[in-house]
Formats: structure tokens, C-alpha cells, sequence
């Protein structure tokens, strides 16, 4: 891993993310009226309106709507933040951001009241996250070679694509493996927000006026 102080990174904030939503999931769990299978339902069934069987999910409900609206905010405003850090794919992040936000809110949206729908949320959502990994490994690379960050991001890629292609020829294992995919993404995200700077454009252009005063006044 780099060894840039992780006050200096969005460490820090991806971590929130990861708390909350696993809090949130641990919520919604203990409040669904129905038995939860690991293998046979996906995480989404927590938002159902009503379980797989017929029961009304009203209060499980609730919570994963909250955090899907949560998610929203939360990389709608760290696109902003990124966007004045100083990174070359400030603007790529930015628009990734956003896009996730719009994955999350279009999550929202019971699966099962309109599953292609709700399918499109997902797909946002799961894209744009890895491209966000993948741009600030391959920035973390281009700085300092990191085997752990390479398996990462090649595990990543691997459990997504798997993911999508067991949900398209409907496998009857896509739930399990979606469960891996989210843990592979929850992983990745704070391995590779400890190496997104947070230096901003302002900083780095005063540290670069500093820098060239000191030597038009070295004789």
C-alpha cells in the first residue's frame, strides 16, 4: 500500500460509507418479517415492499430506501470534494460520482415492483464504482508499485463481469456471487481511497509559487 499519511487521503470518508451501509444492512436484516436466504435472495430483497412470500416489508423497507438515499448524497458531495483535490482524473471523478448517485437513487426503487428497472440502478451503481477503483489504483501505480492493489483490482473486475454474466443466463448462483462481488467492492474501496489524495488544486499551486520564490532568490 503507499505510505502517504491517510489524513492526507479519503480514507477517512469511504470508511463512513462502509460503516453505515453495513449498519444499515445489519438493520434492515433484523427487520425484515421474512426468512432471508443467502443463496436464493438478492441483497435487494431487504427494500422489497413485500417478501418473496407475500409478507408486507414496510419497516426493512424504510431503512434500505434511507440508505440508498444516503449513498446518493454521500458521492454526490465527495464528487465535488475530489473535483478540487489534486488528481488528473478530478473531472472523471466527478462524473463517476454523480453517476453512482444516480445508480443509488434509481436503487431505491423496489425491485420488486419493477425489477429491469431497479437492474439499470444496480449496473450504475456497480460500474461506476469500479471505474472510481480502478482510476485511483491506476493513478496509486503510477506513483509506486503495489501487488495488493493489482490482485485487488483484477479480483474486482473478475467477480463483477462474473456477476453480470451469471445474472444474464440467470444462474442459479448470481445471489451468492453477488454477496462476494459487494464484499470484493467494500474491500477495494477503502484499500484504494487510502490512495486518493486529498491535496487541493489551491495547495498545490501556493506549495508551487513557494517552491518557485525559494529559487528566483537563491543566488
Amino acid at each position: 500500500m503507499p505510505k502517504e499519511p491517510l489524513e492526507q487521503s479519503f480514507f477517512h470518508e469511504f470508511l463512513v460509507l462502509v460503516l453505515v451501509n453495513v449498519a444499515m444492512f445489519i438493520l434492515g436484516y433484523r427487520l425484515y418479517p421474512d426468512v432471508f436466504r443467502f443463496y436464493d435472495h438478492p441483497l435487494s430483497e431487504i427494500g422489497a415492499v413485500r417478501t418473496s412470500s407475500g409478507v408486507p416489508n414496510s419497516p426493512a423497507h424504510v431503512v434500505f430506501t434511507l440508505q440508498m438515499f444516503f449513498n446518493s448524497i454521500f458521492f454526490f458531495s465527495l464528487g465535488g470534494k475530489i473535483y478540487t483535490s489534486d488528481t488528473r482524473y478530478r473531472k472523471s471523478y466527478r462524473f463517476l460520482c454523480r453517476l453512482t448517485a444516480v445508480g443509488m437513487l434509481i436503487l431505491m426503487y423496489p425491485y420488486d415492483i419493477n425489477n429491469p428497472f431497479h437492474s439499470v440502478g444496480t449496473g450504475i451503481m456497480a460500474g461506476s464504482i469500479l471505474l472510481i477503483h480502478t482510476l485511483a489504483i491506476k493513478e496509486s501505480l503510477s506513483r509506486q508499485k503495489d501487488s495488493m492493489l493489482s490482485a485487488l483490482r483484477a479480483l474486482e473486475w473478475s467477480l463483477v463481469v462474473t456477476y453480470a454474466f451469471a445474472t444474464a443466463l440467470d444462474l442459479s448462483r448470481k445471489h451468492a456471487i453477488q454477496k462476494v462481488m459487494v464484499l470484493a467492492l467494500g474491500l477495494t474501496t477503502l484499500a484504494a481511497s487510502a490512495t486518493m489524495q486529498k491535496v487541493s488544486l489551491v495547495q498545490t499551486d501556493r506549495i508551487d509559487m513557494d517552491d518557485g520564490s525559494e529559487a528566483a532568490d537563491s543566488p
